[in-house]
């Protein structure tokens, strides 16, 4: 697994903030939700996420567990400020993005994301979030226990559907020619 890479977690945040700015719905919400989407979509592609960070399930969804102090970081340095637009708070770019440090399928992974999303607002967009099993399990895990464990990166191929009629013949499939059998 990757390790979290925290420069492009700041690239990553200034590249959405860019690319967000004229859309109507982006808050703090949206964007944590579009980096863990851009994360978990990119680990389901590509074989890794495209930050590494860790994300924890709060009430609205995943969050990134370095976002505050990423965030307050990128504003000490003058590369985001905040600004209030009606009950949002958005993060805007003072700077340009290094787009360098995205491979183009990551690039284009990031871009699908935002494109997917760009008409959602936060509650939506939340709803979508909480679909998502390993979401669901930390989010248990951490009314039990009070902590806020971490979303595991594979638990985006659970799914709580059951699967589909060409899913199970495909796994039959499988399993008679590997000489498995189920009982």
């Amino acid at each position: 697994m990757q390790k979290f890479d925290r420069t492009k977690f700041k690239e990553l945040i200034l590249l959405i903030a860019r690319e967000c700015e004229d859309h109507n719905y982006f808050g703090a919400t949206k964007l944590n939700k579009i980096l863990f989407f851009c994360d978990f979509k990119s680990f389901a592609e590509l074989g890794n996420p495209i930050t590494g960070a860790e994300y924890v399930a709060l009430e609205h969804g995943p969050v990134p567990r370095h976002l505050v102090h990423v965030r307050d970081e990128l504003k000490r340095t003058g590369d985001i400020s905040m600004v209030s637009r009606g009950n949002q708070q958005r993060i805007v770019a003072r700077r340009n993005p290094r787009w360098e440090l995205f491979s183009p399928a990551e690039q284009f992974v990031i871009h699908e994301v935002i494109r997917e999303l760009e008409d959602d607002d936060a509650e939506s967009v939340s709803e979508l979030s909480h679909k998502f099993v390993g979401w669901q399990a930390a989010r248990a895990e951490q009314q039990v226990t009070g902590r806020s464990p971490t979303i595991p990166y594979e638990s985006l191929f659970v799914s709580n559907e059951p699967p589909t009629r060409e899913e199970t013949e495909k796994l039959s499939s499988i399993a008679k020619e590997h000489g498995w059998s189920f009982n």
